[in-house]
């Protein structure tokens, strides 16, 4: 009875022992899990940078006025600084960086994408020579898997420097883009700024977007991506996408499949058909099941393509060109009496049927407000002259302007649906005509490898 009773005592003993050590442990882990978490961040300050833009005639998808930012070193000794496109601006802007406790230079573009939305900037010497700044890590390789541990830094609504914490949630395949699913808070200011693994204190993505009115549904670029373009610049290699009029879906039973919803590409490019199921790059195998796959290993390589295709169910070879996108820094344009006409990009729009050249900002209070022109209407003609590109407008305003004359304008506006656009005339008196952008180089032809037929009202 004693020996057993003595035997319940040990076990006891041993049992609130083990659970001593426990808890003991436990709060150990902790602590280092919370020193870990610390250390990251502190050198996530090093390289972590504050953008401000300023931007006075915004091209479709960016604004007027000023709008602040984050972003990350990548290469001190170049003095390169990677950050979001739309925080930088598409459009010509004023573009200035602040290290910590620092004051805001200037800052060049280096290079916009126009399909990723990624800029990287060159600062110069505030960046070479500041001994608070370091290169950060880059996590280059594969994507991470759901439940990383990761933590968002920048400077949301104003407060700089700010981290927040959360897990990779997902991997999004949303309107075939690839983009890494968190639910670590990101709000404004949060963008351009680096998401950092909190394993391996390496930056995983660049904090992009979220979802309003969720419960921290947000998204970034992943590194991953955004380190083909690094390495290309580094080689001198133009990094742009191709600029490719072809419409991409995914099957209805929502596979993971590049299907090929039809096609406007000339004959002498890359001859793709529509119901192609695009399966890999000749020479970088593997399988893509989204284009922003597809376009990662087409980057920098569009003299000379080799695709792997199923057609009609049977495996066949494509090969051929495609044009490069055209670098978002060197946006062009014209304005007249308070608009801005230009160009819109393939990424722009969805329907080839529409008219190449929109409004793309309209000046309250100008001659094209008061006569009713429309952000976002599409330019048909010009007196009866169809309308194909920027560099023949110019010339065509211009004389107008000489002549103190009021165009007629032939505007394809939408009707609040996408697929549902109405005719309208608007008489436009025309002034104050310049262009917006680098010197015009070629004028009166369409830079669309295969220019849809305009269509007539």
């Amino acid at each position: 009875m004693i020996q057993s009773m003595n035997n319940s005592l040990s076990t006891s003993f041993a049992q609130l022992a083990s659970a001593f050590m426990a808890v003991f442990l436990c709060s150990s882990c902790a602590t280092a899990q919370v020193d870990a978490t610390e250390a990251v961040y502190k050198k996530a300050l090093d390289f972590t940078v504050e953008i401000k833009t300023s931007t006075l005639t915004p091209f479709s998808g960016d604004s007027a006025g000023t709008s602040r930012g984050a972003g990350f070193v990548i290469d001190k000794s170049r003095g390169w600084v990677l950050t979001n496109a739309h925080v930088v601006s598409r459009s010509p802007s004023r573009v200035e960086v602040s290290v910590r406790n620092g004051d805001f230079v200037l800052a060049n573009k280096l290079y916009v994408d126009p399909y990723l939305d990624l800029a990287l900037l060159e600062v110069g010497a505030s960046v070479k020579n500041a001994n608070n700044v370091s290169d950060a890590p880059l996590w280059c390789g594969d994507l991470p898997s759901v439940g990383h541990p990761v933590g968002a830094f920048g400077h949301p609504l104003g407060f700089k420097y700010t981290g927040t914490k959360g897990i990779i949630s997902g991997v999004s395949n949303r309107h075939e883009s690839e983009l890494l699913q968190t639910d670590a808070p990101i709000n404004p200011g949060n963008s351009g700024g680096p998401l950092i693994s909190m394993s391996t204190g390496k930056v995983i993505g660049v904090n992009t977007s979220t979802v309003r009115g969720s419960q921290n549904t947000n998204f970034a670029v992943s590194m991953k991506y955004a380190c083909t373009i690094i390495n290309l610049l580094k080689e001198g290699k133009n990094p742009s996408p191709p600029k490719a009029p072809v419409v991409y879906y995914t099957d209805l039973d929502d596979r993971k499949i590049l299907r090929v919803a039809k096609t406007f590409l000339a004959k002498d490019l890359l001859p793709l058909q529509a119901d192609d199921v695009i399966l890999e790059v000749g020479n970088k195998p593997g399988k893509i099941d989204n284009e922003t796959q597809l376009f990662d290993k087409l980057r920098g390589q569009l003299d000379a393509i080799d695709l792997r295709v199923e057609r009609a169910g049977k495996a066949v070879s494509v090969q051929g060109k495609l044009l490069v996108e055209d670098d978002l820094r060197n946006r062009t344009g014209v304005k007249a009496s308070g608009v801005l006409f230009a160009v819109s990009g393939f990424r722009d729009i969805q329907d080839f049927t529409l008219p190449r050249v929109r409004a793309h900002f309209i000046e309250p209070g100008s001659l094209g407000s008061a006569a009713e022109l429309q952000t976002g209407d599409y330019l048909e003609a010009i007196d009866d002259v169809v309308i194909t590109n920027s560099e023949q407008l110019l010339p065509i305003l211009q004389a107008a302007q000489k002549a103190d004359k009021v165009v007629r304008l032939k505007i394809k506006r939408s009707g609040g649906n996408r697929s549902a656009f109405a005719y309208v005339d608007r008489l436009l008196k025309v002034a104050n005509v310049s262009w917006l952008g680098p010197a015009p180089t070629v004028v009166g032809t369409s830079d669309f490898a295969q220019s849809p037929s305009p269509q007539k009202p």
